[in-house]
């Protein structure tokens, strides 16, 4: 990736699907796949995804990645 630059200005992604990872068997579910993919778009400039999701999903995504999400 790191041949691919970006330097206009921050980027919003309003369509994005960020859930929770769930595991087969169930047991908790994980957000790294998400804080991952966040990782990944701020490396591309973007800096505010909003997404939309189950909603079970939203609190606990809020708490692991912060501002860097909405719904």
């Amino acid at each position: 990736r790191s041949h691919f630059k970006y330097s206009g200005p921050p980027i919003i992604d309003v369509h994005a699907h960020v859930t929770l990872t769930r595991p087969d068997p169930p047991r908790e579910w994980d957000s790294t796949a998400a804080e991952l993919m966040l990782a990944v778009a701020a490396e591309f400039g973007v800096v505010r995804t909003y997404s939309m999701g189950p909603p079970q999903d939203i609190a606990p995504l809020r708490e692991r990645l912060g501002p860097a999400i909405a719904f």
